[in-house]
């Protein structure tokens, strides 16, 4: 909204303004295909039309000059940790059977978060059976539930 408010009138104008926001950007594993995380929201709604958030995924692929967009879920975007554990379930699933300090060393490379968090994630996971131990520090996907 802001953007538009270069003369009071034009914003005044506007019966209805949706917001397109990029949360966040990342590669897919092994590959040169870019994934951003969208967010399309209403920011002003005269009308009263019910009107829902949703997110969807812009996947670019340099390689093959292809943009695919994905829906991914309806209301607000994930919150980071939500993201995190989403991109944990991913790294796991792709390996099968992967070490802690594979799984720390990846999020950590991608996230803000510090070892510390990623293996309270990690224990929050266990805990919720997202995640199984077979020994110590080693993990596995169990396909029970995803958060998102």
């Amino acid at each position: 909204m802001e953007m538009l408010r270069g003369s009071g009138d034009i914003s005044a104008q506007a019966d209805l303004c949706l917001a397109l926001t990029k949360n966040g950007e990342s590669k897919k594993l092994d590959t040169n295909i870019k994934v951003i995380d969208l967010n399309l929201s209403v920011e002003k709604n005269r009308k009263g039309l019910e009107l829902e958030e949703f997110n969807f995924h812009a996947i670019k692929d340099d390689e093959n000059k292809k943009t695919t967009l994905k829906f991914t879920r309806e209301g607000k975007p994930p919150k980071p940790k939500e993201k995190t554990i989403n991109h944990i379930i991913e790294f796991v699933e792709s390996k099968k059977n992967v070490k802690r300090t594979e799984i720390i060393q990846y999020i950590t490379k991608i996230t803000n978060y510090n070892d510390s968090s990623v293996d309270r994630i990690l224990k929050e996971m266990l805990d919720k059976n997202l995640l199984t131990q077979s020994s110590y520090g080693l993990y596995s996907y169990t396909n029970s539930q995803q958060i998102l």
